[in-house]
């Protein structure tokens, strides 16, 4: 038939020659379904006709005449692309995407849409798979007493599932307080529905876009480890599925997560791999805004943000996994959390992390914390240009048994602003489980407004290698190798603070690193008095004699031991140094001391009347002697021969092992005896005869000369 015939016949009354009953247009539009209509109007039809089915004429077809399958329908209508494509039926059209509309759902924010979702999806299910729009509008989606054994959920066990929102709709999760969820348990903590809306179980090639999931957590109270989550969307056991421009808010647990499925619970065990989070929008979630639960695999999460968040704004305890162009910003522990193998997070910002964006003692709020569990060592990690500021807490926080991790080209500033463990990056290990294989290069730290008393705590740790990193701070030390650290190199760095090592720590070295602003004094003698960083240098103002040295360069931090020890009951001073509990500590407020030595590792403390400003843990600072002036010994050896003895020793007085010597025999015996050779150590030049010098009385004569 031509186009013109093709155009559906809309009014009530019956075409001439045609059989049927009539149908109105109201029945008309019911039977071809809302995504027909949507078809039509995005005009589908417009550029090719539509035909019936098996010879019927559209007339037919809507009305109805025997022959067509159901007597009216979208199953007997048929639609081309343009008059050179092939036929299909307008029922297989409108199943390559459904609307939750065409199941029920309402979107007015009140009435219960969550059969109307569930519908659609098991709609798609049974053919194959295919898209589910959700229009514009509020979707009620109300949970009652649900438990992990009877959750509320819309279920997905089918592959190619694709939902889509259409003008950000927003689906409204009401029912569960945060004392009913505190009320109840997870399964081992492993992250199984509760309350989830959508839940892709066991799944491939799945995903779920633009669309804003809203709870009812008011922002109080902390996260019940033992507790299950809310969520948006969760992918249990499930491959390739991405989740894309996503908002969540005021959760009662995650916008999205990802976990394996279980025997104990889901009746199979399937890892979750392939999971892609970006673009995404997560705030106010009681524990974290997006969560990878161990054995994750393979998955990443790329250009999103967490905010306010009352765990962390990511965690991953995850094998291959990628962070990249990410925000995490105010949540109340950490703004990444990472445990697992094979990690990179590059590109982040990690900022204001603490108790609700206000960091406390209490609630460190870390921009990254690097955890570890023993079913998933964690190891072969790499935190690279990032930006890591103004946390309350550490700004990395790498906890016992961490291996294999490299933190190179960050910026970390200004962080611990509530913490009382005043660090930058701190590697805290423990007796039992230490800390190994650690890179810490290319990084600036900054740190203007002295949060920091030690930018590298190294505890319980060993291999660890800190190189070219640029350190400028109003703290105490760039780096600090207690006693517990072992086997630590520190290399290229520049810094205004000092690196100190303690005597305790084993095999630990540090050379090239120099002071951005190195102290440059002049006196006659090596220091021996106050506190002193590598790089700085004294020159020698008396450099007379041989012996003379140019100067003195220090090669390891530290402060000298103040003469002066603190006593109770003392007047001191304000500028005196005293040393007590190990620490070195300046008076900067004249009194008289208390009963108590001071033992603070910041800040300004009052003993007594005395207020005592900490300076350093004490470690005494190493200088070297540089620029030596060429050393000259000469003298005349005198010996007396006994007739056996070859070898006579000539102790030359030199500060090192002669770079040359000459030898001249002064005597008749000498010269008889002959000289085979000469060879010097730190003490003598040693002189080898041919044969032993006669016995006589002062009868071996040398004359000599050594330099070096």
């Amino acid at each position: 038939m031509d186009h013109e015939e093709s155009k559906p016949v809309l009014h009530a009354e019956k075409q001439k020659g045609e059989t049927g009953k009539p149908v109105s247009r109201r029945e008309m539009l019911a039977a071809i379904g809302a995504g027909g209509m949507a078809m039509m109007a995005s005009k589908l039809w417009s550029g090719g006709p539509v035909s019936a089915a098996s010879g019927l004429s559209v007339t037919k077809s809507v009305y109805g005449d025997g022959s067509c399958p159901g007597g009216i329908g979208s199953e007997c209508v048929t639609y081309k692309y343009d008059g050179t494509q092939p036929e299909r039926t307008v029922r297989d059209k409108l199943q390559e995407q459904v609307s939750v509309k065409d199941f029920g759902a309402v979107g007015d924010g009140v009435t219960d849409d969550s059969a109307a979702f569930q519908a659609a999806v098991d709609a798609l299910s049974l053919q194959g798979g295919g898209r589910l729009l959700i229009p514009e509008g509020t979707y009620a989606f109300p949970a009652v007493s649900p438990t992990i054994q009877a959750p509320k959920r819309t279920l997905i066990t089918s592959n190619h599932i694709h939902i889509e929102g259409v003008g950000l709709p927003t689906i409204h999760m009401t029912g569960m307080t945060k004392s009913y969820i505190d009320s109840i348990n997870d399964l081992n903590s492993s992250g199984r529905d509760v309350f989830t809306v959508f839940s892709f179980m066991g799944v491939s090639n799945c995903s779920v876009r633009g669309i804003r999931f809203t709870g009812e957590w008011d922002g109080s109270g902390t996260f019940r480890y033992q507790s299950p989550r809310a969520k948006g969307v969760g992918f249990t056991g499930c491959t390739d599925c991405v989740a894309e421009q996503l908002y969540g808010s005021h959760l009662l647990g995650n916008l999205v997560n990802a976990t394996p499925a279980s025997f104990a619970h889901d009746g199979f065990y399937k890892v979750t791999s392939g999971i892609r989070i970006t673009n995404c929008f997560a705030e106010y979630c009681l524990e974290n805004g997006f969560n990878y639960m161990g054995d994750t695999y393979n998955s990443g999460i790329f250009d999103s943000t967490a905010k306010y968040c009352g765990s962390a704004g990511f965690e991953g305890a995850t094998v291959n996994l990628t962070i990249t162009g990410n925000l995490f910003a105010n949540n109340k522990y950490s703004g990444l959390s990472i445990s697992g193998k094979q990690v990179v997070a590059s590109s982040n910002i990690c900022t204001g992390n603490g108790d609700g964006g206000v960091p406390t003692s209490s609630t460190m709020g870390n921009g990254i914390s690097i955890t570890y569990f023993s079913n998933l060592p964690t190891g072969d990690i790499v935190l690279a240009n990032n930006i890591i500021k103004d946390n309350g807490g550490f700004g990395v926080y790498v906890y016992p048994g961490v291996t294999k991790l490299v933190i190179d080209g960050n910026i970390l500033s200004n962080n611990s602003q509530g913490n009382a463990y005043k660090m930058g990056i701190n590697l805290v290990g423990s007796a039992t489980s230490r800390i190994s294989d650690i890179e810490i290069t290319n990084n600036q730290l900054r740190d203007d407004v002295g949060h920091t008393t030690y930018f590298i705590n190294i505890s319980y740790a060993y291999q660890v290698k800190v190189t070219n990193n640029r350190c400028v701070m109003t703290g105490n030390s760039m780096a600090y190798a207690q006693g517990t650290a072992s086997d630590c190199v520190f290399y290229g760095n520049r810094s205004n603070r000092a690196i100190i090592m303690s005597p305790s720590a084993v095999d630990c070295y540090q050379y090239d690193n120099m002071g951005i602003n190195p102290k440059r004094l002049a006196q006659s003698t090596a220091p021996t008095t106050g506190t002193w960083s590598v790089g700085d240098y004294v020159q020698n103002t008396v450099p007379s004699g041989a012996n003379a040295t140019i100067g003195w360069v220090c090669t390891s931090a530290g402060t000298f031991t103040p003469s002066t020890v603190w006593a109770a009951s003392q007047s001191y001073s304000a500028g005196v140094y005293t040393n007590a509990n190990s620490k070195v500590f300046r008076a900067v407020k004249s009194g008289v001391s208390g009963t108590v030595s001071p033992s603070h590792s910041s800040g300004i403390v009052a003993d007594g009347t005395v207020l005592w400003e900490f300076v350093s843990v004490y470690s005494t600072p190493v200088f070297k002697s540089y620029g030596l002036l060429h050393e000259v010994k000469t003298g005349k050896a005198v010996f007396s021969g006994d007739g056996l003895t070859p070898v006579y020793p000539i102790p030359h007085g030199l500060s090192a092992v002669p770079s040359g010597y000459q030898i001249t025999p002064a005597s008749a015996d000498a010269g008889t005896a002959g000289i085979a050779y000469v060879e010097a150590d730190t003490v003598y030049v040693n002189v080898h005869f041919s044969s032993a010098p006669a016995i006589g009385v002062n009868n071996v004569l040398l004359v000599w000369s050594a330099d070096c």
